[in-house]
């Protein structure tokens, strides 16, 4: 929330993509629970312009061909001065279920909606970070018989602690009272290691820098549904 300094700050928060230089892109591409058919695949694209910055990204969570979720996020960003930046995620939702054989099921609906952020660096060791997704409540409806269901309002705080240099220690709050810890250690902005409890389960990743491309590996672990993999390829143009 506070450490969103790539292109994957239009997912985190907004804000941050004010610290890219020149263009970045990525992709990803999320392995859930050992699920046959159940993945998330994203990708992204930003510029910086002098005190802004634009991005756009796409993402979409399916369970083989029954269920399918599509997001798509037009981001702009701008620093208001040394210390403060804000951001704006303009948000479409797209869900779809393939089920004919099912009586009151509606094929697909989509929703807009916004997203805001905010990062404030109070000194050079203490960063916090804002997000507040999903502002308008938009409603999904694939129910025909029913009313839409609306996409919960998110506020999620967090807390970016730098004691040494290349080292972060992160907090990380949401609006439902769930706690996340994290941190990450580079070598040399080479190589990167990373440790988490995120939502009572721990993490870890690791990510390789090599010129202007970087790879990144994570993995969460639920002792109940399994392990989630994920693998993550971006670079700096």
């Amino acid at each position: 929330m506070a450490l969103a300094d790539d292109w994957a700050a239009m997912v985190v928060n907004p804000a941050g993509l004010v610290q890219i230089k020149n263009i970045q892109f990525g992709a990803s591409y999320s392995d859930f629970y050992q699920t046959d058919g159940l993945f998330q695949v994203n990708c992204g694209l930003a510029r910086a312009f002098d005190f802004n910055a634009m991005g756009f990204f796409v993402n979409q969570l399916a369970v083989g061909s029954v269920y399918q979720e599509d997001t798509i996020k037009i981001t702009w960003a701008r620093q208001l001065d040394n210390n403060l930046a804000v951001g704006l995620n303009g948000v479409l939702y797209y869900q779809s279920l393939n089920r004919p054989d099912m009586v009151g099921l509606s094929s697909a609906d989509s929703a807009l909606s916004f997203d805001l952020g905010v990062i404030y660096q109070w000194s050079m060791w203490l960063t916090g970070g804002l997000m507040v997704e999903n502002v308008s409540s938009a409603q999904i409806g694939l129910l025909r018989d029913f009313p839409p269901v609306v996409l919960p309002t998110v506020a999620r705080l967090g807390f970016d602690f730098q004691p040494l240099p290349a080292t972060h220690l992160l907090l990380e709050l949401d609006s439902p009272r769930i706690v996340s810890l994290g941190a990450e250690i580079a070598f040399s902005d080479l190589l990167f290691f990373r440790l988490g409890w995120n939502k009572d389960y721990p993490a870890l990743g690791a990510g390789l820098k090599i010129n202007w491309l970087r790879f990144d590996f994570g993995m969460l672990s639920n002792q109940e549904l399994g392990n989630v993999y994920r693998l993550t390829f971006s670079g700096e143009l």
